[in-house]
């Protein structure tokens, strides 16, 4: 069944949610996929409004099962800048794109590797990027089938093209012979259909025999376009059939005195749009041409803060966006746990050229990236606490606004000071959730542009060193960071000067210059002295040396001072509620455990780290958390499951250039799986490695997140390990008052502590002990009462 494109796009890659029937196309859905079948390529055109989108998503629905790795939804609507395809398709297939050079090259190895069907969804402003695109596609991925609309076709030779035709509607002689339209005859025509459908959806409108007849009037008149359909179908709630028929009427005979050489589907989407704004309030016109400057879904708040004045009250933006969220001008949606807006494209483009028709273009656009420019400063001052997983969730939905923001400041002269403001606050989530190829791409033009000394500048240098180390570029990494510290000293910026300094330990680290890395953590601390807490730029500066000095003593097989490092580290970051620093403290601390023969606390740290891994899409961690078990399988003697986990995170780290440039990594990595090998023999080990090797991304943590590593080590040893060597003594205080049956309350309480150090200490005993509820620890702690 039919619409015009889908409510919302989804998240970046997935099959967009779509809330509305789909009406007709059957005949359609077929013939393209018999074309699909044959054709590598198939190309959907059609003009605005016509239901490319639509149909596409349904022809995808209909053969995804032929692939073996599904298919892809990429949106190029909001895309304007043809050199930033690779990145939005990197985003879209939620692939690593942090090795130098990324981008296309990316796209092609991850493309290369699996039978796939991509859909590149408005490709008209693009096109000769995604016809180039295409063209290396459908030499380098066999296996790799596309989907593109586009208003017009790519111009590629050979090009297959199917021409979406409007929705059937009747004639003017239809049912036959001259005889009124009835309710029967009416049920052939999925134009009226559709009307039918929307209309009663906005309106409660019933179609019935006395009011079919012009409803068929109206659908012909708009020659079967489903977007203008459903724009009069909107209207319904203030017009009856027969003035929505009158208005098109008049619209027409005045487009009729116009440039005939505009196709007539053109005509009537043009006058449907044109007779639908004219129906707005003054305010909603306004409100239709400024919140057009948003790129992607935008909030009541977002549109009040960019779209107010005095023309237009912020008291009356609520009712303004719910008239035209009414009239179907926008389309309205619960996301990310906030009731959202988005335009459809060509609505968009309507509101944007109503926009620069009154002049204002450039003062709604510096608006809109100031509106940005305050998300992502609060966002940075948030980073570092609870809402962190939510802020890069927020953050990588609102992909297309950051894009846009960032392309006015460093496209019109005198804003690129705010563009490098805007890259320097989201250091945290370009490194947490990337992606970092395009991170790096817009921070190389900012700072070439502007080179004058700031606070910001040292910001985005160090923002930028962190991109380019995780890109294995050291050399500018180092470069970047250096000239970040002697800014931040020069503007007495100690957090900042702390964690360039911790930045190039890191690139010590890499190198296996131990030494220096322990020196350069051991200076962030001494030049940041005291830390009360209650600064978060100091806190993070902090928690980057402690983890620095824990990964380099690890290495140093000083286990103790590493555990010491890390556990002040998660201090932090649990008084915090944070999230990302911890996955690493908690690294830090597992292969400490480990180093210190304690597999069932490692194993423990490395589901912890899965968990917070997932949350933030981020393959390094994952890597890094099964290498953690693996080694903590191979320590308590189970081997197969070692090797298995070794072989994920080989699989892992083909994936992921950070994991790669981890010093430790590939030391350690062949270190267990010699260990394994020699227990298991050479068949056995390769055929548990190849197993792990097959797992994709969810079935890996999947299973890693089921093994129970220590499970046999435990029924072998029965109870010769003793609380005592399990538990710190605080941890053994805390589980003897969880045994008595305190809350962590009443825990905090007895033991002078607070409340959140109590509930620290329990999450704490259930992940060493291995254990999912306090009961478990409870009847844990009656079995060792002398230990």
């Amino acid at each position: 069944m039919e619409d015009t494109v889908p409510s919302h796009r989804g998240s970046a890659g997935e099959m967009p949610a779509e809330l509305t029937s789909f009406v007709g196309r059957t005949e359609d859905i077929g013939k393209v996929s018999a074309l699909l079948s044959e054709s590598r390529l198939v190309t959907l055109t059609g003009p605005g409004g016509i239901g490319k989108t639509r149909l596409a998503l349904q022809v995808a629905t209909q053969v995804r099962r032929s692939f073996q790795d599904g298919m892809r939804f990429v949106d190029l609507a909001p895309l304007t800048d043809g050199g930033l395809l690779a990145y939005s398709l990197v985003d879209a297939l939620r692939i690593d794109s942090s090795a130098r050079g990324g981008g296309l090259e990316a796209v092609i190895a991850f493309l290369r590797q699996r039978s796939m069907l991509l859909v590149l969804d408005n490709c008209e402003q693009v096109a000769s990027a995604c016809a180039e695109f295409i063209r290396v596609v459908l030499r380098r991925a066999p296996d790799v089938r596309m989907l593109v609309t586009s208003r017009q076709s790519l111009g590629m030779s050979g090009e297959p093209e199917w021409l979406v035709k409007p929705l059937p509607v009747p004639a003017p002689q239809d049912p036959g012979g001259g005889r009124p339209m009835t309710l029967a005859a009416a049920a052939e025509f999925p134009g009226i259909t559709l009307f039918a459908q929307r209309a009663a959806a906005a309106s409660g409108f019933l179609l019935s025999e006395e009011n079919v007849p012009t409803v068929a009037l109206v659908c012909r008149r708009l020659d079967g376009l489903p977007l203008a359909i459903e724009l009069a179908a909107g209207l319904t709630r203030v017009l009856s059939p027969g003035q929505i028929l009158q208005r098109i009427e008049n619209q027409f005979g005045f487009l009729a005195t116009g440039d005939r050489a505009v196709p007539t589907r053109q005509r009537s989407l043009r006058a449907t749009v044109d007779w639908s704004h004219e129906l707005c309030s003054d305010e909603e016109r306004l409100l239709w041409a400024r919140s057009s400057v948003f790129a992607g879904w935008f909030g009541l708040a977002a549109a009040e803060d960019v779209c107010g004045g005095k023309d237009l009250p912020a008291g009356l933006v609520l009712e303004t966006v719910t008239g035209l969220a009414d009239k179907s001008i926008l389309m309205r949606e619960e996301r990310l746990g906030d009731v959202q807006y988005r335009f459809l494209d060509t609505l968009a483009q309507y509101g944007r050229e109503r926009l620069q028709e009154s002049g204002r273009q450039a003062e709604f656009a510096r608006r809109h990236r100031n509106w940005f420019l305050a998300l992502a400063t609060r966002m940075e001052k948030e980073w570092f606490g609870p809402e962190q997983v939510r802020w890069a969730g927020r953050m990588r939905a609102m992909r297309a606004d950051l894009r846009a923001a960032l392309e006015f400041s460093l496209s019109t002269p005198g804003e690129s000071q705010a563009g490098i403001r805007i890259l320097a606050a989201m250091d945290a989530c370009w490194v947490a959730s990337g992606p970092v190829g395009e991170g790096h791409h817009w921070l190389k033009r900012a700072l070439a542009l502007d080179t004058e000394p700031s606070r910001a500048r040292a910001g985005a240098l160090r923002t930028l060193g962190h991109l380019a180390s995780i890109q294995g570029d050291q050399a500018a990494s180092a470069g970047a960071q250096r000239e970040c510290e002697s800014l931040a000293e020069r503007f007495g910026d100690r957090p900042l000067e702390a964690s360039s300094l911790a930045s190039q330990g890191l690139i010590a680290l890499s190198a296996g210059d131990l030494a220096a890395a322990v020196e350069l953590g051991d200076q962030a601390l001494r030049r940041l002295g005291e830390v009360d807490g209650t600064d978060s730029d100091e806190v993070q500066a902090k928690v980057q040396a402690l983890l620095l000095l824990a990964l380099a003593t690890d290495q140093l097989g000083d286990f103790d001072q590493a555990a010491a490092a890390a556990e002040e580290a998660l201090g932090y970051c649990v008084n915090n509620d944070e999230q990302w620093f911890r996955s690493w403290a908690l690294i830090a601390l597992g292969f400490a455990e480990l180093g210190r023969l304690d597999p069932i606390a490692a194993a423990g740290r490395g589901r912890e780290v899965l968990h917070i891994a997932q949350a933030f899409r981020d393959i390094t961690g994952t890597g890094l958390a099964t290498l953690l078990m693996a080694g903590a399988g191979v320590v308590s003697g189970e081997n197969e499951r070692g090797a298995i986990l070794l072989g994920i995170t080989e699989r892992l780290g083909e994936k992921a250039t950070l994991l790669r440039s981890i010093a430790f990594y590939d030391s350690t990595r062949k270190l267990f799986g010699k260990l394994a090998r020699e227990q298991l023999g050479e068949g056995s080990f390769d055929a548990a490695v190849a197993r792990g090797h097959g797992f994709g991304i969810d079935q890996a943590v999947a299973y890693a997140l089921g093994v129970t590593i220590g499970e046999d080590a435990a029924a072998r040893t029965g109870s010769a390990a003793s609380g005592r060597e399990l538990l710190s003594r605080r941890e053994w205080g805390v589980a003897t008052q969880v045994a008595r049956g305190l809350s962590n309350k009443e825990i905090a309480a007895a033991l002078a502590i607070s409340q959140r150090t109590a509930e620290g200490h329990v999450q704490k005993i259930l992940v060493k002990l291995g254990f999912r509820s306090r009961a478990q620890i409870a009847s844990w702690m009656a079995g060792h009462p002398d230990a």
